[in-house]
């Protein structure tokens, strides 16, 4: 039973982005969607879209470069670019609409994998380096320049490290 839970833009600027999900750290995103639109939409992370900056960020139905249902980009420790795609099957690169799926993004040491409905998409890939901290403000549902939004309901949102 989920509640109808329209999500808004919430930022988190007191606290640096790669200390959620960066450096060595196991982490694991989770949370119930219904999504109403197939556009790029942002559900976490520190994008700014103009200029090109911010720590990392997590997108759904990602048409840049790679078509994915979801991926995690961002800038590394070393300044270097990181991408990681997941569900890039031609024909199922956008998440089911108008529906309540359950996702997860988890890393675990240093394999990275998703999941709908508790269902692996893909094969693990492997994440060695962290993410760059970023002065741009940190948000669930909208990149920081409000380029990307979340379209529809988000419902028990976590992310937690170990």
């Amino acid at each position: 039973d989920h509640r109808d839970l329209h999500i808004e833009a919430h930022s988190f600027p007191t606290r640096r982005s790669s200390d959620l999900i960066g450096n060595s750290t196991n982490f694991k995103i989770e949370t119930y969607l219904y999504l109403t639109g197939s556009t790029t939409q942002m559900l976490i992370g520190n994008l700014n879209n103009n200029t090109g900056t911010g720590s990392y960020w997590v997108t759904l139905n990602n048409t840049f470069q790679v078509p994915s249902q979801i991926s995690l980009d961002g800038y590394s420790t070393t300044g270097a670019v990181q991408r990681f795609r997941f569900g890039t099957t031609a024909g199922s690169t956008t998440l089911p609409k108008d529906t309540w799926i359950k996702i997860k993004l988890e890393r675990v040491g240093t394999l990275l994998s998703f999941y709908i409905n508790d269902v692996q998409v893909g094969a693990s890939q492997t994440m060695n380096l962290g993410f760059n901290p970023s002065s741009n403000v940190y948000r669930v549902g909208l990149s920081s320049d409000g380029a990307y939004q979340l379209l529809g309901a988000i419902d028990s949102f976590v992310i937690s490290t170990s």
